[in-house]
C-alpha cells in the first residue's frame, strides 16, 4: 500500500475552517493528557504554521509565525517569568521570531517545490496539457466510473497532417507554435471536465464522459474547425485527422479505446491524402 500526500492547489475556505476546527479539537482533547514543552510547542506553534503552508496560504503561514512568536513570549510573561535583564527578553523574541520565520520559509519553499514538481511530471511544458502518462491515469479513472454507472462517452485520437513538413521547411519553432495552437483549439472547444492530453509528437487525445455521440461529434468538429481556421490564417497546410471510438458497453478498456480511435484516425488521415 502506498501513501501519497496530495496538496490542494486552491483549497476552499470551508476546508481551511474545517482544518483549523479539527486542530482545535485535537488540542482540546489532548490538553488533559499531554504535558511538557515539546507538546505545547508542536501543537500551538508549529502545527498551525504547517497546516497553513500545506493548504497553500503562505501569507497566512508567515502571519501565524509572527503571532506564534508573540504568543510564546506573552505566555512566559503571564506566567511570571523573571529575566536577568530586559535585553534577554528582546533576544528571546528575536531568536524565536527568526526560528519560526525560517521554519515557515523552508516549509513554504518545500510545498511550492512539490507543486512545481507535480506540474513538471504531469503536464507537457509546451502545450500545458497533461502528458501521456497523466492523461492515461485520468482517463482510466474516468472510464472506470463510466463503466460502473453504465454511462456513455468517447475517446478521440488526434493527429496533425503535414506537421513534419512544417518542421522541415519552417523549423521547430514554427512547429511548436502549431502544437500550441492545436492545444488552444482543444481547450476552448471542449467542456471544462473533459480530459485532453498530448500523447507525444503531434498526437493528442480527448476523453469525453457522459456525452452522447451527437454532442461529442459537434465538439470535436469545433476543435478541427477552430484549429484549421488558424492554420488557414497563417497559410500553413496543416489539418487535423480525428479518430473517435465510442463507449458502447461497460467492459471497454482504455487500451482498446486508444487502439480503435488510433486506427480510425489513420483511416481519416488516408482519406485526407487520397480524396475520392
Amino acid at each position: 500500500m502506498r501513501f501519497r500526500l496530495t496538496i490542494p492547489e486552491n483549497p476552499h475556505p470551508s476546508l481551511l475552517v474545517a482544518t483549523y476546527s479539527l486542530t482545535l479539537l485535537l488540542v482540546v482533547a489532548l490538553t488533559d493528557t499531554l504535558t511538557g514543552f515539546e507538546y505545547t510547542f508542536s501543537l500551538f506553534y508549529l502545527l498551525p504554521i504547517i497546516l497553513s503552508a500545506l493548504l497553500g496560504r503562505p501569507i497566512l503561514a508567515y502571519g501565524t509565525a509572527i503571532i506564534a512568536a508573540g504568543a510564546w513570549t506573552a505566555s512566559e510573561l503571564l506566567s511570571g517569568k523573571i529575566y536577568a535583564h530586559h535585553l534577554v527578553l528582546l533576544w528571546n523574541v528575536l531568536v524565536r521570531e527568526g526560528f519560526l520565520l525560517a521554519f515557515t520559509f523552508l516549509l513554504v519553499w518545500l510545498v511550492k517545490s512539490l507543486r512545481m514538481l507535480r506540474v513538471l511530471s504531469n503536464f507537457d511544458s509546451l502545450t500545458n496539457l497533461p502528458n501521456r502518462r497523466y492523461f492515461i491515469e485520468q482517463a482510466d479513472a474516468m472510464l472506470a466510473l463510466i463503466n460502473r454507472q453504465h454511462g456513455v462517452g468517447c475517446l478521440a485520437y488526434i493527429d496533425l497532417d503535414n506537421f513534419k513538413q512544417i518542421n522541415d521547411s519552417l523549423g521547430h519553432q514554427a512547429g511548436d507554435e502549431v502544437l500550441k495552437l492545436a492545444a488552444i483549439a482543444i481547450r476552448c472547444s471542449i467542456r471544462p471536465y473533459d480530459i485532453a492530453g498530448r500523447l507525444g509528437g503531434d498526437e493528442f487525445a480527448i476523453f469525453m464522459a457522459h456525452v452522447d455521440p451527437s454532442v461529442s461529434d459537434a465538439a470535436l468538429g469545433k476543435v478541427r474547425q477552430v484549429f484549421e481556421r488558424q492554420m488557414c490564417a497563417m497559410q500553413l497546410p496543416v489539418q487535423m485527422s480525428i479518430g473517435i471510438d465510442y463507449i458502447d458497453n461497460p467492459d471497454r478498456k482504455l487500451a482498446e479505446l486508444l487502439a480503435a480511435a488510433d486506427a480510425r484516425m489513420y483511416a481519416t488521415k488516408r482519406a485526407h491524402k487520397d480524396p475520392p
